[in-house]
């Protein structure tokens, strides 16, 4: 296997344990994207 196919298998196998299952769809543009702010309030408890 190449180098490039075990960072891919590690970097899935990381995912895969460490993002939460709420996070792995993409953003809709301009909903649940933080621009930066103190009073922003997040859409998920995992943001």
């Amino acid at each position: 296997m190449s180098d490039l196919n075990v960072f891919r298998q590690e970097t899935r196998e990381w995912l895969e344990e460490n993002c939460p299952q709420s996070m792995r769809s993409p953003i809709i543009a301009g909903e649940g994207a933080c621009w930066g702010g103190r009073k922003w309030v997040f859409a998920s408890e995992d943001q």
